[in-house]
């Protein structure tokens, strides 16, 4: 079921010995069983099923500065459609939390803590939580200065070595724009609105660049 492969384990005696389960190309994340016959000729072959969980991969989630947490979508999750979503900090439930972005207005994210989301899919209702995701804090040095002053509604040159995802949010870490970058140079619209803005670039590499635009009338 699912691409699983059936294999054969040998014990030695008064051992113990580790049992792995290769998870085949493009297992969807869900509750599995593995019903395991340990084959005795004295006694008899006992059978028993073990229940195992795969989750969604930690690098579903995406940090933007450093205080926003969102789920990447659809072209950057490995396809998947989510309708409901509920965040976890080490463990446990965290009460309001279930839009597809964390976010706590003046509030950094917690750099020791945890994060898990726990997504249900849309196209067979299945909910299964994230791998645990643990967020880095950018300091100032990190952030790449592009050009003096920007107007609003003008436009940017971005150049990139290979295709990305972008993002242009403010310093409250509420996502202004979201847009896609081709290999080579890109020309990217600025907010309509005054103010300081961060552009996250995001290379399917994993690679992440960051850069400060300060927009003005």
């Amino acid at each position: 079921e699912a691409g699983f492969a059936d294999f054969d384990v040998d014990f030695e005696e008064d051992s113990t010995t580790k049992i792995t389960i290769d998870l085949p190309e493009g297992v969807r994340p869900n509750r599995y069983e593995a019903e395991f016959t340990f084959y005795n000729s004295e006694c008899g072959n006992i059978d028993t099923i073990l229940t195992f969980d795969v989750l969604y991969p930690s690098d579903v989630i995406a940090q933007r500065w450093n205080d926003v947490l969102a789920l990447k979508n659809s072209e950057y999750n490995g396809g998947y459609e989510f309708i409901s979503y509920q965040w976890y900090l080490n463990g446990s439930l965290l009460e309001g939390f279930t839009a597809s972005q964390f976010y706590v207005e003046n509030q950094n994210l917690d750099f020791n803590g945890e994060y898990r989301v726990l997504l249900t899919r849309a196209d067979d209702g299945v909910s299964m939580m994230t791998c645990g995701f643990t967020p880095i804090e950018f300091t100032n040095e990190q952030l790449n200065e592009v050009g003096t002053l920007i107007f609003t509604q003008d436009k940017i040159n971005i150049d990139t070595p290979q295709k990305a995802k972008g993002y242009i949010y403010n310093t409250s870490g509420l996502i202004y724009s979201v847009f896609n970058l081709e290999d080579g140079r890109n020309q990217v619209d600025m907010p309509v609105e005054a103010g300081v803005y961060i552009i996250r670039l995001e290379y399917r590499t994993g690679e992440v660049e960051l850069f400060k635009i300060v927009v003005g009338r």
